[in-house]
C-alpha cells in the first residue's frame, strides 16, 4: 500500500498521485479551496469557480528511507490552476481569469506558504505515521488538515502578522541591506586600497552563492617599486598610505624610537603587506562573511504554530 492509499478523500478535494516511476520521491498532493471569509480572495475563473486553491504536498525522498522509516515533508501553498505550466496570465485567452479578478485577489490579504519537514515519521512496514511533536500516531488526513488550517491562519491574526513580518524582514535583509553592504565594502576596497574583484566568467555563482577566493583580487592602479635587485608592483593607494604612515610616524613618534636603516626597510616591507595585502584581504573576508550570512538567512524557514 502506497502513502496516498492512506488518505481518505474529502468532499471537493482533488488528489494528485505522484507518478509511481519517480525514482526520487513518493507521495501525493491535495488541492483544496480556501474557506469563505478567510480574508483571502481567490482568483475566479470566467465561470465563477476558484482558480486559486491550496496545494498540499505530502511525500518523502526514497533515498532517505532507513529501516523502513522516513521523515515526511508536508507543504501548503497558494496555487493558481491557470498558471500551471504557464509563465503568466493571458487575458486574451477566454479560459484565463480576467485582470480584474487577478488584481482583486492580489489586493486582498495573502496567505503564507508553510513547510513541515521532519516532524512526521512514516513507518512503511506498519503503514503508520508518528507525530514527533505531539508524540502520537496520526493519519494522513490529520496531517493534511493540520497544515491546511495553519496555512489559512497565516492570512490574518497576530501569528500570521508576525510570520509575514519575519518573511518581509528576511527579504529586506537578503535583497537590499546585505547587497548594499557588499557593494559598500567593494567600493571601499577600490577607493582606499586600489583593489577590485575580477569576476569568474566560468562560475557565475561565485560571489552570489559562494565566497570569493583571494585570487580574484586585482590591483587597479599598479605602481612598480624597486625591491632589492628586482621590482614589484603594488597599488598606488598602498603607496599613499605607506607614505602617509611614515610621514606621520616621523613627526609624532619620539626620537628614541627612531629606526636604523635595516629596521626602516623591514618596517616599509611590513607596511606594504599591511596596505597592499592584509587589509584588502580583510575587506574581502568581510564580503565573504556577508555572502555566507545572506545564503544562510535567506534559506532560513520560519515556523508557524
Amino acid at each position: 500500500m502506497a502513502l496516498h492509499d492512506l488518505y481518505k478523500k474529502q468532499k471537493d478535494d482533488e488528489i494528485i498521485v505522484w507518478t509511481s516511476d519517480d525514482p526520487k520521491h513518493e507521495g501525493f498532493s491535495v488541492l483544496r479551496d480556501y474557506p469563505p471569509g478567510c480574508g483571502f480572495l481567490p482568483v475566479k475563473k470566467p465561470d465563477g469557480k476558484n482558480d486559486t486553491k491550496v496545494l498540499i504536498k505530502t511525500g518523502f525522498a526514497r533515498s532517505a528511507v532507513k529501516d523502513n522509516k522516513v521523515a515526511l515533508f508536508v507543504d501548503a501553498a497558494k496555487f493558481e490552476l491557470y498558471l500551471s505550466g504557464r509563465f503568466r496570465y493571458n487575458f486574451e485567452d477566454t479560459s484565463s481569469p480576467t485582470k480584474e479578478a487577478v488584481d482583486k485577489s492580489n489586493q486582498s490579504l495573502q496567505p503564507v506558504p508553510l513547510q513541515e519537514h521532519g516532524r512526521y515519521i512514516y513507518d512503511i512496514k506498519t503503514q503508520t505515521i508518528h507525530d514527533t511533536q505531539n508524540k502520537k500516531e496520526v493519519s494522513t488526513n490529520e496531517l493534511v488538515d493540520t497544515i491546511y488550517k495553519l496555512h489559512v491562519q497565516t492570512i490574518r491574526g497576530r501569528k500570521g502578522t508576525i510570520l509575514k513580518g519575519k518573511i518581509t524582514a528576511q527579504q529586506w535583509v537578503c535583497g537590499k541591506a546585505v547587497p548594499k553592504m557588499e557593494f559598500g565594502l567593494k567600493w571601499f576596497n577600490q577607493k582606499c586600497f586600489g583593489k577590485d574583484i575580477v569576476k569568474n566568467k566560468d562560475d557565475w555563482g561565485e560571489g552570489l552563492f559562494r565566497p570569493i577566493p583571494h585570487a580574484r583580487l586585482i590591483t587597479l592602479y599598479p605602481h612598480t617599486v624597486p625591491f632589492f635587485e628586482s621590482a614589484t608592483q603594488i597599488s598606488k593607494m598602498a603607496v599613499f598610505w605607506i607614505s602617509l604612515t611614515i610621514l606621520v610616524g616621523h613627526y609624532l613618534l619620539p626620537e628614541r624610537w627612531a629606526l636604523d636603516s635595516v629596521s626602516s626597510i623591514a618596517a616599509v616591507i611590513l607596511l606594504v603587506f599591511v596596505f597592499d595585502v592584509w587589509l584588502p584581504r580583510a575587506v574581502l573576508v568581510l564580503i565573504n562573511i556577508l555572502i555566507r550570512f545572506r545564503m544562510w538567512f535567506g534559506m532560513k524557514k520560519f515556523h508557524f504554530r
